[in-house]
């Protein structure tokens, strides 16, 4: 897998630098293994995993199946593990 650069106007990290953000579109969604790519406003692409704890927001549905490609999302995630932690569907 290539490496991953993220960008400070790609997202914000918190004080102890657990958790950035991601805004972009869904560009591909693998629902056997849970991950979702998405690519962000500077046009790289990173995918990430949906875990069981992530917080699921889609129009009143938390739900992995409704997330699909094409879809504008913001995006909670760990850096070093790009687990997600929250994704958003933006309106």
């Amino acid at each position: 897998m290539g490496e991953i650069h993220f960008y400070e106007d790609e997202g914000e990290d918190d004080d102890d630098g657990d958790e950035r953000e991601v805004h972009g579109a869904v560009t591909a969604v693998n629902q056997a293994t849970r991950e979702v790519t998405i690519r962000g406003k500077n046009g790289a692409e990173a995918t990430y995993k949906v875990m069981p704890s992530t917080k699921l927001e889609s129009h009143g549905r938390a739900s992995f199946d409704v997330i699909k490609p094409g879809m504008k999302v913001e995006a909670k995630f760990h850096p070093v593990t790009r687990e997600l932690m929250q994704l958003q569907v933006e309106d």
